[in-house]
């Protein structure tokens, strides 16, 4: 099952201000800018297996995947970027809770589940 993120009223801009500011502390500011830009316009998904799948912003309707090691985009394909925007903003929306966590039913083998401290600590060690 897919399920995409939505805005949920209760994030506020300030909540997302206040997210993005504590991310530049550790990345790339522009990149922070650019993940909150996904957070807001972006589609992103969580696919059968756990993993994410981010909508391009050159390309909407294209996804890159989010997967514990890092991401399909070419920025961290290419360049070897630690931290894509792809990656930051599958993490400010986890953080914000608009990605839900997988049901009962949708449980993932132990050795595929990830937490949001997880994905943080395979991002900033």
């Amino acid at each position: 099952m897919i399920v995409a993120a939505t805005l949920n009223r209760s994030v506020t801009l300030q909540d997302l201000q206040a997210l993005a500011a504590r991310h530049a502390r550790w990345a790339d500011p522009r990149r922070v800018e650019r993940a909150v830009q996904i957070v807001l316009f972006r589609d992103i998904r969580r696919d059968h297996l756990g993993d994410y799948l981010v909508e391009s912003e050159e390309q909407p309707g294209t996804y890159h995947k989010v997967f514990g090691g890092g991401c399909t985009c070419p920025d961290s394909q290419k360049r070897g970027v630690r931290q894509c925007k792809h990656q930051l903003a599958v993490i400010m929306a986890r953080q914000l809770h608009l990605l839900p966590e997988p049901t009962l039913d949708e449980a993932l083998p132990p050795a595929r589940a990830r937490t949001v401290e997880t994905i943080e600590q395979e991002l900033y060690g």
